[in-house]
């Protein structure tokens, strides 16, 4: 899975942008919603509003907002019906494209993620046309601070991890996804500094854009797809190449 912690260290060096955008605690809400109505209001039962639950305490949503989500989403007089779509696509170069969306119209939505692909050189595809290539994994980053790769293939032997990938001062470890906040736990009980964890869609193969601009052209699309407010996540198949990771603009 080399390249996915390349992404998070990006999702990480946005994270103070995007809660100015002030999108950030409703999409959150959004995701604790959705996850209480696919899989009941338990998170010891439902991994997946678990997931959702640590994701908004990792980004600082009130613990009072977080159990109003999830009584709103259990209660029969819920009047917001948002439901989880996927959307494939193709980006510049050929890349892969697999956008989650928790939308309470479908009708708005897929027009406006196709009109997204479209500016950006890429084109929305069929269900299906992308989405072998990738698989659900657990995701938990931590800091890497001064551990070498043997002490950290150490920490994920010990937390019962699968694999885990170092990108510049983060490390991104996997597991399977009804294990990942055993895993988180693990890592915290062991002294790691954790940043965040949740579920990801992780491509089984990455591929490298060799055309720099490509790449460009690839980070202004899903930028775009992400600040669209019912987008929740982008995933692409693509390994960023160092000069990108150097540059200004995933700074």
């Amino acid at each position: 899975m080399a390249g996915h912690s390349k992404w998070a260290n990006i999702k990480h060096r946005k994270a103070a942008q995007d809660k100015k955008k002030g999108q950030l605690f409703s999409k959150l809400v959004r995701e604790i919603m959705v996850a209480v109505r696919e899989g009941g209001p338990d998170p010891e039962s439902n991994y997946v509003l678990a997931q959702a639950i640590q994701r908004a305490r990792d980004n600082g949503l009130p613990k009072d907002k977080i159990e109003e989500s999830i009584r709103r989403a259990a209660g029969e007089k819920e009047k917001d019906h948002y439901e989880r779509l996927w959307y494939e696509g193709y980006g510049p170069g050929g890349s892969a494209l697999m956008v989650e969306a928790l939308t309470d119209n479908r009708n708005r939505t897929f027009p406006e993620i196709r009109r997204i692909f479209k500016s950006h050189g890429g084109s929305l595809g069929e269900t299906g046309c992308v989405a072998w290539q990738f698989s659900p994994r657990g995701s938990v980053v931590i800091e890497r601070g001064e551990m070498g790769e043997d002490e950290i293939l150490e920490l994920v032997v010990m937390a019962e991890a699968d694999d885990f990938e170092i990108g510049g001062d983060i490390v991104e470890i996997y597991c399977e996804p009804q294990l990942t906040a055993k895993v988180r736990q693990s890592l915290e009980e062991a002294g790691a500094k954790v940043k965040s964890s949740g579920i990801i869609m992780a491509a089984e193969n990455m591929v490298e854009l060799s055309d720099l601009d490509e790449v460009r052209k690839l980070l202004r699309l899903v930028d775009e797809l992400e600040d669209h407010p019912d987008v929740q996540n982008v995933y692409t198949n693509v390994d960023l190449p160092e000069e990108i990771m150097a540059s200004p603009e995933v700074k």
